[in-house]
């Protein structure tokens, strides 16, 4: 790891990461989501600290706020490729509930992520979503034109 600076924090974002990593690793959770908060205060576009905060929500909070958070970071077009590819993930793995799954489709339909893409997981969302999330969907879905 890098040097720190002389306020104890990492001197970089680059350093951040891998001591937020690190930590996750040990299995502090909490410790690694205060190192992470503080970092992105300091280095609020780095790509890494918004990716890893995702990873971080998913040991405290569970998968499918981890998935509303990267569906929240695909209208970025620095961060949008890889969260993308962390939402599919996640998505494979039915993580987002019922009570996530109408805003996570509405994030997806409104990125500019590729098309097929975009496709694929609202296509995968809306299946495994129950009839009231499924419906709210249709709706929105409907009006942006997604599917046409």
């Amino acid at each position: 790891m890098g040097q720190e600076s002389g306020t104890g924090m990492p001197a970089s974002g680059r350093d951040a990461a891998t001591a937020v990593a690190a930590t996750l690793e040990a299995g502090r959770f909490d410790d690694a989501a205060q190192l992470l908060d503080s970092a992105i205060k300091r280095w609020p576009a780095n790509t890494k600290l918004q990716l890893l905060k995702g990873t971080v929500l998913a040991k405290i909070r569970g998968e499918a706020q981890a998935a509303l958070y990267f569906a929240g970071l695909l209208e970025n077009p620095g961060t949008a490729m890889w969260a993308a590819k962390r939402l599919a993930a996640l998505i494979r793995k039915n993580a987002v509930s019922p009570d996530v799954a109408v805003e996570t489709a509405r994030l997806i339909a409104d990125s500019s992520i590729d098309k097929s893409l975009k496709n694929q997981m609202l296509h995968k969302v809306f299946e495994q979503s129950a009839a009231e999330q499924r419906d709210a969907m249709r709706e929105y879905l409907g009006s942006c034109g997604i599917f046409k």
